[in-house]
């Protein structure tokens, strides 16, 4: 009986923490996406002087 009850705190534990996970997850890809044209305009610069480094940083 103990076990069984262990299984289901641990179930009651785990699904609000995977649910916060997956909206964290979809916020922060829905900021990146909207953030890349931004910083791919702000970096173009450095883009020009260090272009190595900057693909790098900006997996191109």
């Amino acid at each position: 009986m103990n076990i069984q009850q262990n299984l289901i705190a641990g179930v009651v534990t785990i699904l609000p923490l995977a649910a916060v996970w997956y909206v964290l997850n979809f916020i922060f890809d829905l900021l990146s996406d909207f953030g890349r044209p931004w910083i791919s305009l702000a970096t173009q610069p450095l883009k020009d002087i260090f272009p190595e480094t900057m693909d790098t940083f900006l997996d191109q």
